[in-house]
């Protein structure tokens, strides 16, 4: 994956960036969380309620910038301020070369089931629910959108585009259905 050192993907929940960064060496999922929710980015998950980072997203791209150097690749969420305020877009665009991967519209369905059985709250998947459709249909026709196929998740896409190589694979062969099912059953499973 040398080759592809540095790249950016932003995608959405349930595709697979977890499991593609647990599968593959070089590899992180970047949770954001931490910059969005808080004013230092180090506040992790407490039983008080999270406070709004006035700075969120310009104080998370300089973090993405850093991943260039130690990752080969970085998956990280797409941001509802990718369609609710243009100029966040223009800025990110300005600062760092990133790709998209999108589903189709056509896969919305399983996308949101994925959401629901991963423990999601209501409240999170009827924002994605709004704002994805919106998401494809501004980013999906570029020639930059990596798109999830129906059939497929961000790993089999990534294969596809041969923005990951199977001989890169940490473990052995398992189906997706098997990841989902071991995920689901145990979700601090190491792969």
């Amino acid at each position: 994956m040398d080759k592809k050192k540095g790249l950016i993907i932003f995608a959405p929940p349930a595709v697979g960036k977890t499991t593609v960064a647990k599968l593959y060496d070089g590899v992180v999922d970047l949770s954001n969380s931490a910059w969005r929710n808080s004013l230092d980015g180090k506040n992790e998950k407490t039983k008080s309620a999270c406070v709004s980072n006035p700075n969120w997203p310009y104080n998370f791209i300089p973090v993405l910038e850093k991943q260039k150097d130690l990752f080969d690749l970085t998956l990280t969420a797409i941001w509802a301020e990718f369609v609710e305020k243009p100029e966040i877009k223009k800025y990110l665009d300005s600062k760092i070369d990133y790709k998209m991967a999108l589903p189709k519209l056509t896969a919305l369905d399983r996308i949101f089931k994925g959401m629901k059985e991963r423990g999601n709250k209501k409240d999170f998947i009827d924002s994605f629910k709004y704002y994805y459709p919106l998401i494809i249909k501004e980013f999906g026709s570029s020639p930059e959108t990596i798109t999830i196929e129906d059939d497929e998740f961000l790993e089999d896409t990534l294969l596809r585009r041969g923005v990951l190589a199977r001989e890169n694979r940490k473990i052995w062969e398992v189906s997706h259905e098997q990841q989902r099912t071991a995920l689901t059953i145990d979700p601090g499973l190491q792969l």
